[in-house]
C-alpha cells in the first residue's frame, strides 16, 4: 500500500477506469512526504559536510 511502485498501477487504473485503486491517496501523500523529507535531509548534510572541490 505505501510503495511508490502502486502509483503506476493506480496511473494504468485511473487512465482505464478514470478512477484511482484503494489507496491511491495515502500512497501519493506517502510518496510525496518521503521526497520532501530526503530532499531537506540531503540539504542538511551538504550544508553540515559541503563536497570536496579539487585544487589543481
Amino acid at each position: 500500500m505505501l510503495n511508490p511502485a502502486y502509483l503506476s498501477q493506480n496511473a494504468v487504473a485511473f487512465l482505464v477506469d478514470g478512477k484511482g485503486l484503494e489507496h491511491f491517496v495515502v500512497c501519493l501523500f506517502w510518496t510525496l512526504g518521503l521526497i520532501v523529507l530526503l530532499y531537506f535531509a540531503a540539504f542538511w548534510v551538504i550544508k553540515k559536510k559541503p563536497l570536496q572541490t579539487e585544487n589543481h
